[in-house]
């Protein structure tokens, strides 16, 4: 039987998802802030600002928290898994 492996950009967004969480709302009112004097359509500032407050959330975790004693405290240490899908356990 064939096991579903999760897609490696899905697995990537979900170890970011708490930074996310945690930034998103003053990303989202700095950028309606410079969006609002533009005359666009509201559909498009609606979507240019959840687009570019989730990459500039998940870069920002990606590249400045992660590897960071932010990330450590924020996530826990990473250890590598006892066990692995297809590898056998160590006796």
């Amino acid at each position: 039987a064939q096991s579903w492996r999760c897609p490696a950009w899905l697995r990537e967004l979900s170890q970011a998802s708490y930074w996310i969480y945690l930034v998103h709302l003053p990303l989202v009112l700095a950028l309606q802030a410079l969006f609002k004097p533009l005359a666009l359509p509201l559909a498009l500032k609606f979507a240019a600002v959840l687009l570019l407050t989730l990459a500039l959330a998940w870069l920002s975790d990606r590249y400045l928290v992660r590897a960071s004693w932010l990330g450590a405290w924020l996530n826990g240490r990473r250890r590598q898994p006892l066990w692995r899908p297809g590898r056998m356990a160590a006796p």
